[in-house]
């Protein structure tokens, strides 16, 4: 059975929270766990913010999957341009390395390629917990097409890639048609 982690930034703010996930990082490190980071940048929570980003650069690169917003990839990095700000950061444990781009799509990395995935239009209301439908999305799909395989395998199949992009896609662009988070995260149902 494949072990799996998955974390924010958030729990990297405060102790007990901070040693807990550092604790849990380290274990599934030594289990050979595929690691999943969504730096979820949340500035308000941050006294110190230049510490907290070198904190985050610091698991994005020992983390298999990433997800990270335009909006933090330059907060992050300093550089304007995708490409070259993905460069910075990409190294390490890194696989995927996903930039969502709101109403614009997203860009997928993986170690050899790179990959525009638009979304579908949607009259959005409220973008709250778009991020997080994605992220949940690429989840259920990775679970649901890759579980018996190994992950770089399957980021070698450019069509399962591309539409394990658009499935998480659509389910971020579900959410923001409706308002408040929890209510708008979309069914099955409704992606497929």
């Amino acid at each position: 059975m494949r072990k799996e982690i998955f974390f924010t930034s958030v729990s990297l703010i405060d102790n007990p929270v901070k040693e807990a996930t550092a604790q849990a990082f380290r274990i599934a490190e030594e289990k050979g766990a595929i690691i999943s980071f969504d730096p979820n940048v949340r500035l308000p929570l941050w006294d110190h913010p230049e510490t907290e980003k070198e904190n985050i650069r610091r698991y994005f690169n020992r983390a298999h999957i990433v997800k990270v917003s335009e909006e933090e990839l330059l907060l992050l990095t300093g550089v304007e341009e995708e490409q070259e700000a993905i460069l910075t950061l990409f190294s390490g444990a890194n696989k995927l390395v996903i930039v969502t781009k709101g109403s614009k799509g997203s860009s997928i990395y993986t170690a050899g390629s790179m990959f525009e995935v638009k979304v579908v239009k949607v009259d959005a209301q409220d973008t709250t917990g778009a991020g997080d439908a994605f992220v949940g999305g690429l989840w259920y799909f990775l679970q649901n097409e890759s579980k018996r395989i190994d992950l770089e395998v399957f980021l070698s199949n450019v069509t399962k890639v591309v539409e394990m992009g658009q499935f998480a896609g659509k389910c971020g662009a579900i959410t923001t048609t409706r308002r408040r988070a929890i209510p708008a995260l979309p069914t099955l149902n409704e992606v497929k």
